[in-house]
């Protein structure tokens, strides 16, 4: 977590330990410091992108605490503070095995069946007609299929993940990329394999068409699956951050702000907006200590849902205030919540 002046101000050991150091030496450090110089240039981009209010993605090279350099993937969400952008929530994954393997298929293709057996990340050829030629055990693990054979009927322009002008970008050669969701449920209805897992899989897929011997259309096709299921959940946790409240699960302030400047921009009437706040928090705070106020805080959020309709906005903005915009509302609907709001109490 960086403050407005993108120093960092909390850093978790699981963060620290990654490039060898300990938490309370990164504490006041910017991530320039720990960043190679050449890479600079994509952390104020990425810093200006997050000042206009916007998650960004991105990959540097980091350096670590013995000299080794680290390829990261960071993900970083606003932190917002009285409505304005004051610092960073990032989350950065080491992509240093996922670099070197596919280094290594780059660099020798005498290698590549050793790699292609141990690599982490799952791995198919096709054939020219898209059958499936192989594909290595990270590959069966991911989709929980018992073996090879069980997949070898597949062709991989049946998958619906795939439009058909990526399929004619494909064919004439050019590499493609794509994130995708895998549904098992619905994927399973289509029969297009065995599988035995359930739920749903982010994939990030890498197909590239391989030329072999001049020829001008592909003899075979190369996928790398690697599954992003993790990366995506820390974007939508970020996200989520960066528009609610974490003590009371309710929006907050900097959510609220947007909101009330939309409706006002789409001339969006009738509307009424409650201010409600918590009586004698103070006293609370002092006497029973902060733990106790905010039971009492997550209590009122609590009558504050029951009270108002699914579709108006309820926001903590402040230590113990609340505020809630109930759109289309006139004043009968808004004091028949009022009035919910007394007999929750």
């Amino acid at each position: 977590v960086t403050n407005a002046e993108s120093r960092f101000e909390i850093v978790n050991s699981a963060y620290a330990r990654l490039f060898g150091y300990k938490p309370e030496e990164l504490i006041g450090k910017r991530p320039y410091d720990v960043t190679l110089d050449e890479d600079h240039v994509a952390l104020t981009r990425a810093r200006a992108e997050r000042l206009e209010g916007k998650t960004t993605t991105y990959e540097i090279r980091m350096r670590r605490a013995d000299g080794a350099i680290a390829p990261v993937l960071v993900t970083g969400a606003p932190r917002w503070k009285d409505g304005k952008v004051a610092g960073a929530i990032t989350v950065v994954t080491d992509l240093t095995k996922l670099k070197q393997a596919e280094q290594a298929l780059r660099e020798s293709e005498e290698r590549f069946r050793g790699i292609f057996a141990a690599s982490p990340i799952a791995i198919e050829v096709y054939d020219a007609d898209g059958w499936l030629i192989d594909a290595n055990a990270a590959c069966l693990v991911l989709f929980g299929v018992p073996g090879l054979e069980a997949m070898k009927g597949f062709r991989f322009f049946d998958d619906p993940s795939l439009t058909d002008e990526i399929k004619t970008w494909l064919q004439r050669g050019e590499t493609v990329r794509l994130e995708t969701v895998f549904d098992f449920a619905k994927l399973r209805a289509l029969d297009l394999f065995p599988m035995k897992k359930t739920g749903k899989l982010y994939l990030d897929v890498l197909a590239t068409p391989l030329m072999l011997g001049g020829a001008q259309t592909p003899a075979r096709y190369l996928v790398q699956i690697q599954d992003i299921t993790d990366r995506k959940r820390a974007e939508d946790q970020l996200e989520y951050l960066s528009t609610h409240d974490v003590l009371t699960n309710l929006y907050n302030r900097a959510f609220f702000e947007l909101e009330t400047a939309r409706l006002e921009r789409a001339d969006f009437y009738p509307i009424s907006i409650v201010m409600v706040d918590v009586d004698n928090m103070k006293v609370t705070n002092d006497t029973y200590g902060h733990a106790a106020g905010d039971v009492l805080l997550c209590r009122a959020a609590r009558v504050l849902r029951q009270a108002f309709r699914a579709s108006d906005v309820i926001a903590r903005i402040g230590g113990d205030e609340f505020a809630i915009i109930l759109p289309g509302a006139d004043a009968s609907t808004t004091k028949n919540a009022l009035e919910r709001v007394r007999q929750n109490l």
